[in-house]
């Protein structure tokens, strides 16, 4: 035992003024592990610039009509035509009393229309011109085109910035989203209030 002891020590004192490599697996070497790790650095750099600098919507989805000033829907939804719209056709939509409670004029929308030919669908930009100060019941009147109509909807008016390529017409089915607030991901992640 004491000469198991003293072969110990022997080495001990040999390897005293030695340092150990504890660093030899952190090494990275080969130039394919440095362009691993160059990208995985570069990903993690491009999801935390988009976390603060990028911009999430949230938005009110519904149903919507186009609809041309003194034509049938035009008219049934009192329509007259605005200096600044494009010049002839307007997109309708109604909303409930709480929905209509988010919506005020001046916000962003999007609208996806479909031609009459199904050929496909196009989402043009918009405005919202006017939200109806007072609920309106339209049942009985506009019971074909489409929308949910309950005896408390607002109107809400909506101006398109361009006039869609497709060929589209009076009555016409649409949806909008609104954009109600936009803020970066960060927000979302650190707001109380995640609605």
């Amino acid at each position: 035992m004491s000469e198991d002891r003293s072969v110990f020590r022997e080495e001990a004192f040999a390897l005293r003024g030695q340092r150990e490599p504890i660093d030899g697996l952190l090494q990275v070497t080969a130039p394919h592990e440095w362009a691993i790790l160059a990208g995985l650095v570069l990903a993690a750099l491009a999801v935390v610039g988009w976390g603060f600098l990028g911009s999430v919507e949230r938005g009110l989805r519904a149903g919507c009509v186009l609809a041309v000033p003194g034509e049938r829907y035009g008219e049934a939804f009192g329509l007259s035509a605005e200096p600044d719209t494009v010049p002839g056709l307007e997109a309708v939509s109604l909303l409930d009393v709480s929905e209509a409670r988010q919506v005020s004029a001046g916000m962003t929308a999007r609208i996806s229309t479909s031609d009459r030919t199904l050929a496909g669908s196009e989402i043009l930009d918009a405005q919202v011109l006017e939200v109806s100060e007072h609920a309106v019941d339209l049942r009985g009147r506009l019971d074909d085109i489409g929308l949910a109509l309950s005896a408390r909807s607002h109107v809400v008016r909506l101006a398109l910035d361009s006039l869609p390529s497709a060929v589209v017409a009076d009555g016409d089915a649409c949806s909008v989203q609104i954009v109600l607030e936009r803020h970066p991901p960060v927000f979302w992640l650190t707001s109380a209030d995640r609605r």
